[in-house]
């Protein structure tokens, strides 16, 4: 790859006119072993500067992938350059403009300004995005105020197949000062002054100048550019202009002033537009995008794009249900497309698993070991077809009964024995699968006080492959006091990661600060953390969220899981199964927060769930403020001998629900059932104010079967699973007639 790569620029040289280099030296953000000279891709720079300083005249520097806003040199004044190419020699990216960008400090100009590029004679700057440069404000005006994204000494120095973007000026050239510009997007820069927003004096070839401030050309020399302002004031002052769609009327040979169209990518030219063929055959190298010029050659830094172009897929897990996209590619070219999906070369079939083969995004539903591969999109049209770069979906083993864990732990041969493991060596976006055994231990702390059986730090997908009855993530009390220096949460995710199929049990808390005390089964940075089809038995927290502390969880069962501390502490809320979390088709049973509100929830956002059995020893024994949509609520109680505000759910807004049979241990006259609910549609008694509001007694059968992993009968009380019968949805919001409670997993 390296060699044809080479191979490439090396034509490319020639036919920007430039010499062969006598040596080359590499550039990579992210090197890990950053030495001089630089000459090889294990020793490459990390900012540019450092390469250009070692190489000599007539050398060239490679710069892979990456965003370089470090480094740099000043050339006049005290104005830094980002890149200073002040030998001549040649700066050239690898993979192009579209990943590769020289950034400045922001566009403002003044004291704090960074130019992107400064170029002598005889330098060239190919394959690059130079954006967010600025100039000073004071000083001499064509050295230290003009040319935010680059300045050239003259036009001996070349700027190729550049993207300059979101530059400014405080002078001339806002996106460019002088310089020979070839195959260049110039576009949304400025001049303060008005003195050229896109480029100032400079010769321009095969540039496409659009939406520039400030002006869009001063003294420029141009031949096949589009020079166009569409809304923006046209701003031309002097130069000369050939073969040029100009926005507003330049004298010279080849020029016309009618509407350039772009495709949908904006800088690629519409198979219609009055740009194809439209120049002079006196073009250099490729295109921007590195595709040949056609003969004629077309007006612009591009030519149209007939047969399609596709960028890179991007994976994207899903946790509800659990499984992942293929998609997000950028596509170009003139429609209709038809599609196709590869895994590791061999055509995909929609078959329950798959979907979506025939469109622009694919769907898996669920996940297995056979999923990891390569995907890649094939697109055509009319025209012609093309065939997307990889998106590599990669998938760790973890057994607890391995006996060769060898990282990266990708096939069961070779598995990690602690989940941990394979989360530390694993990707964002990559999948972790586990299989049966009692995992404990390997987990790190992420707020220093509480370490976690399994951190989640990455957004990654950690899914075990029989469910939570055969997987269990182990937490740990404290020996003395449960919750305390001892205890171990079962686990931590980060925003976007997915833990699905797994029982959390036995995890507790410390009693000091919110991430430590908060959370006992799990504890998520947001909702945006996921659990899907976990059971979270008998956990504490000594503050909120036994079970389950700001998180989302989907058809996940709660149970047995408690609070000890009272409601009154700074971080305190309570909720004993969960805290501040999204609940879809969740069962939330026999939990118990001790001397607090919210047994089953606090402050949640339930759906298609269902409350019973738990209890609070203050106000809510099912639910405490929050919100319940579908949700039946039966068998909880609330209260102690001295709460006076002891119903089952308290301060909710309720939306077809039923609230029925719970009970209140206040010997106050409190409402057993609700009390200062909003509720729409709901059986409850007594009957609160609300639209479609009654009042019959549901009836109820019990469903003759157990928990899996009940706790023990000290940490809560009897319960019983309720199935509403003669309740239907047709009496408030539609619904289906059995959607009640839709959970999984149900009781077995």
């Amino acid at each position: 790859m390296k060699l044809n790569l080479i191979c490439v620029i090396l034509a490319g040289w020639t036919l920007l006119g430039l010499d062969a280099p006598a040596a080359t030296y590499y550039v990579n953000q992210n090197s890990a072993n950053p030495a001089p000279p630089y000459t090889n891709w294990s020793t490459a720079a990390i900012n540019i500067q450092d390469a250009i300083n070692a190489a000599a005249n007539g050398d060239l520097v490679l710069v892979t992938n990456g965003v370089y806003s470090a480094g740099g040199l000043a050339m006049a004044g005290t104005l830094t350059n980002r890149v200073t190419l002040n030998k001549p020699l040649t700066v050239q990216s690898v993979n192009g403009p579209w990943v590769t960008t020289i950034q400045g400090a922001g566009a403002t100009n003044g004291p704090a300004a960074v130019r992107c590029a400064w170029l002598t004679n005889n330098a060239a700057l190919i394959g690059f995005t130079l954006q967010a440069g600025a100039t000073a404000t004071s000083g001499n005006i064509n050295a230290q105020l003009s040319g935010g994204g680059v300045w050239c000494a003259s036009s001996n120095a070349i700027v190729a197949n550049c993207v300059i973007i979101s530059n400014t000026a405080y002078y001339y050239g806002g996106g460019a000062y002088q310089g020979w510009l070839q195959n260049c997007l110039v576009t949304t820069n400025s001049s303060v002054n008005y003195d050229g927003g896109g480029a100032a004096y400079a010769v321009m070839t095969s540039c496409t100048v659009v939406g520039n401030t400030g002006g869009l050309a001063y003294m420029d020399v141009c031949t096949n550019c589009i020079l166009y302002s569409f809304n923006l004031p046209s701003g031309f002052v002097g130069g000369t202009y050939v073969y040029c769609c100009v926005g507003a009327w330049q004298s010279g040979v080849g020029n016309f002033t009618t509407n350039p169209q772009f495709s949908a990518d904006g800088v690629h030219l519409a198979v219609t537009s009055p740009c194809v063929g439209a120049g002079t055959n006196l073009v250099t190298g490729t295109d921007i995008f590195g595709q040949n010029w056609n003969n004629p050659p077309s007006i612009g830094c591009a030519e149209s794009q007939s047969a399609p172009l596709a960028g890179s897929p991007q994976i994207r897990l899903t946790g509800n249900p659990v499984g992942f996209t293929v998609g997000n590619v950028s596509l170009f070219g003139p429609p209709p497309f038809y599609f196709s999906w590869l895994d590791n070369g061999v055509p995909l079939t929609n078959n329950g698993h798959f979907s979506g083969v025939q469109t622009a995004s694919l769907t898996a539903t669920g996940v297995s070991f056979a999923d990891a591969g390569n995907y890649q999109l094939v697109v055509s049209n009319a025209f012609g077809a093309v065939t997307s770069s990889v998106a590599p979906l990669v998938i760790h083993c973890v057994n607890v009964a391995g006996l060769n864990p060898v990282a990266p732990y990708t096939n069961w041969a070779t598995a990690a024995t602690n989940i941990q493991n394979a989360i530390n060596i694993a990707a964002a976006e990559d999948i972790v699968l586990v299989t049966n055994g009692v995992y404990t231990g390997g987990g790190v702390s992420m707020d220093g006080l509480i370490t976690n059986s399994v951190t989640v730090n990455k957004a990654l997908l950690v899914e075990s492959l029989n469910g939570p009855g055969s997987t269990v993530i182990q937490g740990t009390w404290d020996p003395v006091s449960t919750n305390g220096p001892g205890a171990v949460r079962c686990a931590w995710l980060t925003n976007s990661a997915i833990l699905a199929g797994f029982t959390l049990q036995g995890g507790a808390t410390r009693t000091v600060s919110a991430s430590s005390a908060n959370g006992g089964g799990v504890y998520g940075t947001s909702t945006n953390a996921m659990l899907y089809n976990c059971v979270l038995v008998t956990n504490f927290a000594y503050a909120s969220g036994g079970g389950a502390c700001q998180a989302t969880l989907s058809h996940c069962t709660l149970t047995g899981n408690q609070t000890t501390e009272n409601s009154h502490g700074a971080f305190v809320y309570n909720g004993a199964g969960a805290c501040g979390c999204n609940l879809i088709n969740c069962l939330i049973v026999s939990n118990v927060a001790t001397k607090g509100n919210g047994g089953g929830t606090a402050d949640c956002c339930a759906t298609n769930c269902a409350y019973t059995g738990n209890l609070a020893g203050y106000a809510g024994g099912a639910a405490y403020f929050g919100s319940l949509l579908n949700c039946t609520v039966s068998g909880n109680t609330s209260g102690n001998s001295m709460s006076a505000y002891s119903s089952a759910v308290y301060e909710a807004n309720l939306v077809n629900g039923i609230v029925y049979g719970n009970f209140s241990r206040s010997p106050f006259n409190i409402p057993t059932n609700c009390y200062d609910c909003t509720m729409t549609y709901c059986d409850a008694d007594p009957l609160p104010a609300g639209l479609g509001i009654w009042t019959p007694i549901p009836s109820f059968s019990p469903m003759a079967s157990t928990w899996r992993q009940l706790p023990p009968a000290s940490a809560r009380e009897s319960a019983m699973w309720f199935t509403a019968q003669t309740l239907t949805a047709s009496r408030g919001t539609p619904r289906p007639p059995s959607a009640v409670m839709n959970g999984s997993p149900r009781p077995s």
